[in-house]
């Protein structure tokens, strides 16, 4: 839906009846939602979650990365560092 079908919308809106407005102003309102969304971090968590099923999959990295790096970490593979996690040896 482009923006001047969304202006004539809400330019015909008030001339319909009350029902017919809110129904009007709910999906305009989602679709300009789902599409800020998807702007700023949907769209980058659809693709995390798709690369990590992908990798998987082809079984390259287990899917519940969190259970690998504590099972990692807990034979001194990896320590953690704050948030994240760093090998315990510098040259690694």
């Amino acid at each position: 839906m482009s923006s001047t079908t969304i202006v004539g919308v809400l330019a015909v809106e008030p001339t319909a009846g009350p029902i017919t407005g809110l129904i009007t102003w709910l999906i305009t309102g989602l679709i300009l939602g789902l599409s800020i969304c998807m702007s700023f971090g949907l769209l980058a968590i659809l693709q995390h979650y798709v690369l990590r099923f992908w990798l998987w999959h082809t079984s390259i990295f287990p899917f519940r990365v969190v259970a690998f790096l504590e099972d990692t970490r807990a034979r001194h593979l990896l320590r953690r560092v704050g948030g994240s996690y760093q090998f315990t040896h510098r040259l690694l």
